[in-house]
C-alpha cells in the first residue's frame, strides 16, 4: 500500500500558497462590522455568508459559497479576498480567520493576448477578466476563432492550485476557470503573474475526447 504522505504534504504547499493571512479573535467579539454597502448577509443551516457586492461575483461562485458544507462559522467575501471563520478543535472558544486571495493578475476587462504554437499551427488565446471570478476567453487558430465562451473560477479555489510543467519543463502554479456546462472548456492561469496559460475543451460533445493544447505564453 502506497503512503499517503507525498500527497498531504503537496496539499499542504498549495493550500499555503493561496493563504494570505491568519488571525485570532475571542468569540465574544463581533466577527464581522457589516455596513449599508454589503449586499448580502444570510445565515445557511446556521453558517453566515456575507458578501460586500454580489455583482462582483459569478452566481456560480455564490451559489458554491451557499452550498459549502464545509465546518466554518463564516464565509466572507470582500473585494479580491474570501475570509474564512471557524472554530478549532484544540481552541474552541477562539475563532480563527484565514484570508485567501481572488485571483486578479489578469486585469480587468483588458484584452491579454496569449500564444502558442501546435505542430508550426500558431494558436491564439484571447483573455478577458469582467469581474473577481469570470474571465471571457476566444481561442483562434491562425484568423479563425474556433472556440469562445466564459469561464469561472470556483467557491473551493482555496483548496489548492493546479501544477504542471510550462514548454521548458520547469513546474509552475495555475488557478482554474472552469466552464459550466457538462463537457466545458477548461482555462489555466499562472498564478503568480499571468504569464502563462492553458486551455482544453471537448471536441466530440460526449466528453471522451479533450483537445489540450501546448501551454501558451502572455505577448
Amino acid at each position: 500500500m502506497k503512503s499517503l504522505l507525498p500527497g498531504i504534504l503537496i496539499f499542504a504547499i498549495l493550500s499555503c500558497a493561496n493563504h494570505k493571512s491568519k488571525t485570532e479573535t475571542n468569540s465574544s467579539t463581533n466577527i464581522v462590522h457589516l455596513s449599508e454597502n454589503y449586499q448580502l448577509d444570510t445565515l445557511i443551516f446556521g453558517k453566515r455568508l456575507i458578501i460586500k457586492d454580489t455583482t462582483s461575483y459569478s452566481p456560480y461562485f455564490i451559489k458554491g459559497l451557499k452550498s459549502s458544507y464545509q465546518t466554518y462559522e463564516t464565509l466572507k467575501v470582500a473585494d479580491d479576498s474570501l475570509f474564512i471563520t471557524y472554530r478549532i478543535n484544540t481552541k474552541p472558544e477562539k475563532l480563527i480567520t484565514d484570508q485567501y486571495a481572488i485571483p486578479t493578475n489578469l486585469e480587468l476587462n483588458k484584452d491579454i493576448t496569449f500564444s502558442a504554437s501546435l505542430r508550426g499551427d500558431p494558436f491564439t488565446l484571447i483573455l478577458k477578466r469582467t469581474n473577481y471570478t469570470d474571465i471571457d476567453y476566444q481561442l483562434r487558430q491562425r484568423e479563425k476563432t474556433i472556440k469562445s465562451g466564459t469561464v469561472r473560477l470556483q467557491s473551493s479555489f482555496y483548496f489548492g492550485a493546479e501544477c504542471q510543467n510550462d514548454e521548458n519543463g520547469k513546474s509552475m502554479y495555475l488557478r482554474q476557470y472552469l466552464d459550466s456546462s457538462r463537457w466545458g472548456t477548461i482555462v489555466k492561469v499562472e498564478m503568480e503573474h499571468a504569464q502563462k496559460a492553458t486551455i482544453s475543451y471537448c471536441i466530440n460533445g460526449k466528453g471522451a475526447k479533450q483537445e489540450e493544447l501546448p501551454v501558451f505564453s502572455r505577448e
